[in-house]
């Protein structure tokens, strides 16, 4: 955590968030290694995509893999963790809000689906892109 915390001081964040007391996000360097070879992607939340178009414009681009309905992803949470409470649920509840609302920015749209699925398309999805880059 302390770590983390430098890092964001020093300027070396890419992208970060705070999300249920835990940080996660990638250095610039990170990032950085993965343009040279054009072959990076990366899950990210609203706000991390924000600061990556800051940071990288024009070189952003975004698939959005639908989440699936909040009374099933609710189910997974109470299966992972009994113990959470009506207020935890909420905040997670606002962070599904807030993460919804982003679908009509993305370059692509993806139904929810099983992961495999998503793994599928957004890789048939990267390598037509550098098709189109490519020719």
């Amino acid at each position: 955590r302390e770590e983390f915390q430098a890092f964001k001081e020093e300027g070396l964040m890419a992208e970060y968030i705070e999300f249920a007391g835990n940080f996660y996000g990638m250095t610039k360097q990170q990032i950085d290694k993965g343009l040279i070879r054009s072959d990076i992607g990366i899950v990210v939340e609203p706000h991390g995509y924000d600061q990556l178009s800051d940071m990288y414009p024009g070189r952003v681009h975004t698939v959005y893999l639908t989440p699936p309905p909040w009374d099933e992803i609710e189910k997974r949470i109470l299966l992972r963790d009994p113990s959470m409470t009506k207020a935890d649920l909420q905040c997670r509840w606002d962070a599904d809000y807030e993460i919804r609302a982003f679908e009509p920015e993305a370059d692509y749209v993806l139904p929810s689906a099983p992961i495999q699925d998503w793994v599928y398309e957004v890789t048939r999805l990267v390598i037509t892109s550098r098709e189109l880059i490519h020719d």
